[in-house]
């Protein structure tokens, strides 16, 4: 069963913000993360596909930017077409008559959880976007985020070409919880940095970190805040391409800390000062 699910990440109609990345970690309920209008419609038939498959509630991620948009697609029934590996329970991973409680947990955490993991990696939904034969530099990213990355690094003049020769890999996650520890190691193999990037409360990055404790030569985890525990990227808002930009530009190897990403932060700074306060204010009951 698929659900969606909306965020109030600014509270543009609601009094509040939430976003529910971390009550679907609670619920141990698979989430989908979009990255755009292509990503909702692929991602909302293959959560149906994993749903059938593991008897799991789906959730996709819903944000405006993602749900109050359009886009023209070339619609590839390829794209959209799913395998389902070998089921890796003995006795199946759906309900059935006089189930208990604990039965259910345990089939939940035992067999049904890796079985969104398995199909997950059959079906690509997590994927090495960008990658080099000596990679030593790492960015997980995560949902609508990606396509703000790919802005920035435009903004920057920095090409897959560029990636690759200056040792860069990028880990793109559409399906970022039940979190994979084993593609996580895979992506982290060799590196000796990671950058995070996600909207709002870290979620990837945590899990991340927890995934690569163990071993014994660990890349370093920046995200929200650096190596050395300075404010990094927001937990408050969602990332623009400014914020991601100057993220890059304190964590990417020097090779890509282009003349072009200088001038483009010079410029956001400039914006960001001249910008004036409005000059009439409306509080409640004017």
């Amino acid at each position: 069963m698929p659900a969606q699910v909306g965020q109030v990440t600014s509270a543009k109609s609601s009094t509040v913000t939430n976003t529910t990345e971390h009550a679907f970690l609670d619920m141990e309920m698979p989430m989908l993360d979009p990255a755009d209008v292509a990503e909702v419609l692929e991602y909302g038939l293959k959560g149906i596909a994993l749903s059938r498959y593991s008897g799991l509630w789906v959730a996709m991620k819903c944000v405006a930017e993602t749900m109050d948009a359009t886009m023209s697609l070339v619609v590839d029934p390829a794209r959209y077409a799913t395998v389902d590996p070998p089921i890796i329970a003995p006795d199946g991973l759906h309900i059935r008559l006089k189930d208990f409680p604990l039965a259910i947990e345990a089939r939940l955490r035992g067999s049904k959880l890796p079985a969104a993991l398995a199909f997950a990696r059959a079906n690509g939904i997590n994927r090495i976007v960008a990658d080099a034969p000596r990679a030593r530099f790492g960015i997980a990213v995560r949902g609508k985020a990606y396509n703000t990355m790919r802005q920035a690094l435009a903004d920057a003049g920095i090409s897959d070409d560029m990636l690759r020769e200056q040792g860069v890999r990028i880990w793109k996650l559409g399906m970022p919880w039940p979190f994979d520890i084993a593609a996580a190691r895979d992506f982290a193999q060799g590196l000796a940095e990671v950058l995070v990037i996600e909207d709002r409360r870290a979620h990837v990055e945590p899990l991340l970190r927890d995934a690569l404790y163990e071993l014994p030569d660990r890349p370093h985890v920046s995200g929200k805040r650096d190596p050395d525990g300075a404010a990094l990227l927001s937990e408050l808002t969602e990332l623009d391409a400014g914020q991601i930009l100057r993220a890059l530009h304190a964590r990417l190897p020097e090779g890509l800390r282009t003349a072009r990403m200088l001038a483009r932060i010079a410029e956001l700074d400039a914006l960001a000062q001249s910008a004036q306060p409005p000059v009439h204010l409306r509080p409640p009951h004017f």
